[in-house]
């Protein structure tokens, strides 16, 4: 913080002692709204654990937690064989030898 001299000049030693106390004031109520931060976070992650219990789904829970597709085995293997044809088409019109895989 810069004040100007003039200011400087003119402040007392209560001035100062006021400051400082206004200055812990303030690193104390930053404290306490991190550690508020925190605790809010906290609560609703306990929220949503009991709403998992509870085999509740909330609106924001479902939100957080997005769900995976899951596919059939034999749809992965049709998704890989689709994928290999693709690049041995796209390599054989660059001219490169397709490769036999093992499995």
């Amino acid at each position: 913080m810069n004040l100007p001299r003039r200011l400087l000049r003119r402040l007392t030693v209560a001035d100062l002692r006021e400051a400082i106390r206004q200055k812990g004031k303030v690193d104390k109520l930053d404290s306490l709204e991190r550690r508020r931060s925190q605790l809010v976070r906290a609560l609703a992650l306990v929220d949503r654990a009991i709403a998992r219990l509870d085999g509740q789904k909330s609106a924001e829970s479902i939100r957080a937690m997005p769900r995976r597709k899951k596919f059939s085995r034999a749809a992965r293997a049709k998704m890989k064989a689709a994928a290999i044809a693709r690049w041995k088409k796209i390599k054989s019109a660059k001219g490169e030898p397709a490769k036999v895989s093992a499995s």
